[in-house]
């Protein structure tokens, strides 16, 4: 069989016009793969880098038993004996649903009671409009509530729980970009006053360590004095930040599965294509003496050579035009830093192999009917109109 590659390919530059037909036909179909997935791999690595390095120093503390934080209560002494313990900011927070009543609305709504109500908007980054509750009937107010309700500074809005109503005046609006947006803020005890049943009670607390503290003290302490509390780390930001850059990197790579398709085709048809046109060429080897099997290996390796030189074009235009438009891209947006796109080998894996799979497949059914011909069937289909 070796003896029919070097005839093979002499013959792919016979007809170099042709050739270069088949060539480009399957490096445009590479480079259209392998752009956008060089350029979602650039951009991974650019935003990787881009993103600053965040130790969390943050956790939050619940009922060990409960699912969620509607189902924790936590006992108010363990803030207590965590300040004790030297932990400065630490924030108990009870939460209740009540039925909110605004002129003829009604909605069930989350209240929140803090117990250090200034230390705790700096601890979310709130930012206030207003002042911070400071008598007994005073609350703030989230600013999508607000906007839901139509509800302004100086209003006067009923809470509602079991048989007592709690006439409050909103003294402040808050925008902090957290859960807090869509909810009431009171100070604890005016909360355990309008919640009697949960009186000392917090439903978490909130902790962030500081003056060189780290979270492995909380959690050694916590677990040395407490049996009945979990505590969730706060997820890292670049950790959720590197989730999101892969999910879009990966929504990216998606697109190009219909290009698969696409190229998987072209090279079944472009081999199935070359195989047609070589029955000339077969015609004659078999007349100077070639085997049926040295006539079918010619066909496989002429496709297979084509396939090659397509790929390797490919590869090159798919680089190279990545290159040009993730630096215009760089250059537009004022990214500073620069990653060069690039191919991991499970790409470049992906696409070889299955281009290959489909060409061999495109070239061996018309191969193996010349095969299958007798000589004289061939020299008569070949030359005789």
């Amino acid at each position: 069989m070796t003896a029919t590659f070097a005839p093979a390919f002499r013959s792919i530059f016979n007809d170099p016009r042709r050739t270069l037909f088949y060539i480009l036909t399957i490096a445009f179909l590479v480079m259209v793969i392998l752009a956008p997935t060089a350029i979602a791999n650039g951009y991974s690595r650019q935003l990787s880098d881009l993103i600053p390095t965040y130790i969390s120093d943050r956790v939050i503390m619940m009922n060990a038993s409960a699912d969620t934080i509607s189902t924790s209560i936590l006992e108010y002494s363990v803030v207590n004996e965590l300040r004790k313990a030297g932990f400065k900011r630490v924030y108990g927070e009870l939460l209740t649903r009540s039925e909110l009543v605004v002129e003829d609305q009604i909605l069930d709504v989350i209240v929140r009671g803090v117990d250090d109500i200034k230390g705790f908007y700096g601890y979310v980054g709130a930012r206030i409009n207003g002042s911070r509750p400071e008598e007994e009937r005073e609350v703030n107010i989230g600013i999508l509530l607000a906007k839901k309700l139509n509800i302004g500074l100086g209003d006067e809005i009923e809470i509602v729980e079991g048989e007592s109503a709690w006439r409050l005046r909103v003294v402040g609006i808050i925008d902090c970009s957290c859960p807090c947006d869509y909810e009431i803020m009171t100070r604890l005890n005016v909360l355990w006053k309008i919640v009697p049943d949960l009186k000392d009670k917090v439903s978490l607390i909130e902790l962030q360590v500081s003056n060189g503290q780290k979270l492995e003290d909380v959690e050694r302490f916590v677990s040395e004095h407490f049996n009945d509390v979990k505590l969730l780390r706060e997820k890292p930001f670049e950790e959720a930040a590197e989730n999101l850059i892969e999910a879009t990197f990966n929504s990216i790579k998606n697109w190009t599965l219909p290009l698969y398709a696409m190229i998987l085709v072209a090279a079944y048809f472009t081999t199935l294509k070359i195989s047609i046109d070589s029955e000339k060429e077969v015609a004659v080897l078999r007349c100077i003496g070639a085997s049926r099997r040295d006539a079918f290996s010619y066909i496989l390796f002429k496709s297979l050579l084509i396939i090659e030189f397509g790929i390797v074009v490919g590869l090159s235009f798919g680089i190279i035009s990545a290159e040009i438009i993730f630096r215009a891209m760089s250059l537009i947006f004022f990214t500073g830093s620069y990653q060069p796109p690039s191919l991991t080998i499970i790409d470049l894996i992906k696409v070889i192999c299955l281009t290959h799979v489909f060409a061999i497949a495109g070239a061996v059914y018309p191969a193996f009917k010349i095969f299958s011909k007798r000589d004289e069937i061939l020299w008569r289909s070949t030359y005789q109109s």
